[in-house]
């Protein structure tokens, strides 16, 4: 999203404009975009964490603000979301699933076996880097990503990324096998809802616009 200010649409103030000098009425509108665009960042950040199960910050980091360039009449500041969704380990809450392997570590034992490679027995020791404990297999995948209550993908499973935490995870994904192929599964964006909210609001952003350079521009007249 980026927003603008041309005050060359504000016809019933030009005499009032005339009274600045062409640095003064640049810094204003510079001024004036940079308090509307961290209001409106602010203000879809708190509409997105309302709606999506994800972390303040995490969507503190996907919704970025350029910083206020100002050209003639006009001023401008770009607001950036990118389009991806949300990996589903992402959304709070989020959990795997586990349960009882058939044969348990003991039990093998109780009946006089030995561990060792394959076609041995195997030792059953879990997975602590995904969460899974001995004696214990992956049963599905939790999440809530709406605030609506939580969901259950049974074929789901976690496995470690190929980028680990180089985007600040954990370093651990979900995924499925879809027509035999791993798939990574993601949840809605932040773009999503962060979208929604700017298109919902532009006529508001506008007003909001108006009226916070009108309210500078009388502030600075009386200050002549």
């Amino acid at each position: 999203m980026q927003i603008t200010l041309d005050t060359t649409d504000l016809l019933d103030v030009t005499d009032k404009l005339r009274l600045l000098d062409a640095t003064t009425l640049s810094e204003l509108r510079r001024a004036t975009v940079d308090v509307v665009a961290l209001t409106v960042r602010t203000k879809s950040i708190n509409d997105t964490v309302k709606q999506l199960n994800l972390t303040r910050d995490y969507v503190e980091a996907r919704i970025a603000r350029d910083e206020t360039q100002a050209s003639g009449n006009a001023a401008k500041a770009l607001l950036r979301s990118k389009v991806r969704g949300a990996t589903l380990q992402r959304f709070t809450g989020s959990h795997i699933n586990t349960t009882p392997v058939n044969w348990s570590n003991s039990r093998i034992q109780d009946m006089g076996k030995k561990f060792g490679k394959w076609p041995g027995w195997t030792y059953r020791k879990g997975d602590a880097f995904r969460g899974i404990p001995e004696n214990m297999k992956s049963a599905g995948y939790t999440v809530d990503v709406n605030r609506k209550g939580a969901k259950t993908i049974a074929s789901a499973f976690t496995l470690p990324l190929r980028r680990g935490t180089a985007d600040g995870g954990n370093g651990v994904g979900v995924f499925q096998r879809q027509g035999g192929k791993l798939k990574h599964l993601y949840g809605p964006s932040v773009y999503q809802t962060f979208r929604r909210y700017t298109t919902e609001n532009q006529q508001a952003i506008n007003d909001e616009l108006r009226d916070t350079f009108l309210g500078g521009l009388d502030d600075r007249l009386r200050k002549l």
